[in-house]
């Protein structure tokens, strides 16, 4: 399976800037990749970033037992 991560666009824009990117430099990188909703469409399982990094973490943490579960059930 696909695991996106995701965020929306303002915050792709403002966690690149906090890394030093120009705002032209971070938005022609955004435009360099697969539109965000095209790869949700891929995706069999999605992480949103939107939120805090604990509320992260918790989505991470899940999506980690789930895929354990699976393994360990084959």
């Amino acid at each position: 399976g696909l695991v996106v991560a995701w965020c929306r666009p303002e915050q792709q824009l403002e966690r690149l800037a906090a890394r030093g990117m120009t705002e032209d430099e971070a938005r022609r990188r955004i435009a360099a990749q697969m539109p965000v909703r095209e790869k949700l469409r891929y995706a069999t399982e999605k992480i949103d970033c939107s939120g805090t990094l604990d509320e992260t973490r918790q989505q991470v943490e899940a999506l980690a037992a789930k895929l354990h579960r699976s393994k360990a059930a084959q």
